[in-house]
């Protein structure tokens, strides 16, 4: 038989003491006393933010290329 060890853990929300195989917190009620649904959301969010800093970079970066390819030719072609 093997003992498992119940640690006390800070409540997510109340920020009270539970047993870390609790669940609900027996203090506040909380259905998610550890953040873990918390913590996915704001993984979440973190991710889909990255994703569109990643794709307004891309087109920044495509932009300023086709500006440098373009440049001369169009200067050339209005100059004259």
């Amino acid at each position: 038989m093997t003992a498992q060890r119940i640690r006390l853990i800070k409540c997510h929300v109340c920020g009270k003491p539970i047993a870390s195989d609790a669940n609900p917190c027996t203090e506040c009620g909380t259905k998610d006393p550890f953040g873990w649904v918390a913590e996915k959301e704001n993984l979440e969010r973190v991710k889909s933010k990255a994703l569109l800093t990643s794709v307004q970079i891309t087109g920044f970066l495509f932009f300023i290329f086709l500006l440098i390819k373009f440049w001369e030719p169009l200067l050339n072609k209005f100059s004259h």
